[in-house]
């Protein structure tokens, strides 16, 4: 067992890669990159600039809310001490975010096809953005880039 207290965990102040926003992360654990099975838990601080488009993931997520309101999607919110499971390719939003504190977990779902590590998916968002745009959430690639147009951001890296 990890007991950890959340006011010394540092936190990680950054944008929700490809959407729009802030969200200030206090990593808790994290799974081993390489195997099909990692999983990532950490407590997210969502200011109320944080827009997410109506999207799907290839993960399966636990939300619980500890302040504020979770936007899920028109008329969907989770409220303090509310539980949500998304399971993997549920679409959901889009997310006008108010500002919240939830506790996410993030893991593979039964495709197989894993959960990507953060540093992965930064990798992959800066190597989108020297091929195309990010804009509301939305991957644009680049007149005479092959690959699906304005995609998610999520599943286009």
């Amino acid at each position: 067992m990890r007991v950890v207290q959340i006011k010394n965990v540092p936190v990680e102040r950054r944008s929700p890669r490809g959407r729009e926003g802030t969200v200030e992360a206090r990593i808790i654990m994290v799974g081993d990159k390489t195997r099909v099975d990692n999983f990532h838990v950490r407590v997210n601080d969502i200011g109320d600039k944080v827009y997410s488009p109506r999207h799907r993931h290839n993960f399966d997520q636990f939300i619980y809310c500890l302040t504020g309101e979770h936007d899920y999607g028109p008329n969907m919110r989770l409220k303090p001490r509310g539980l949500a499971y998304v399971p993997e390719g549920t679409y959901y939003g889009p997310q006008n975010q108010l500002p919240h504190r939830h506790i996410a977990v993030q893991f593979a779902g039964p495709s197989g096809s894993g959960y990507l590590g953060q540093d992965e998916f930064a990798q992959g968002f800066e190597e989108l953005k020297k091929t195309g745009t990010f804009e509301k959430g939305i991957y644009h690639p680049n007149p005479g880039v092959s690959g699906q147009s304005n995609q998610d951001s999520y599943e286009a890296i």
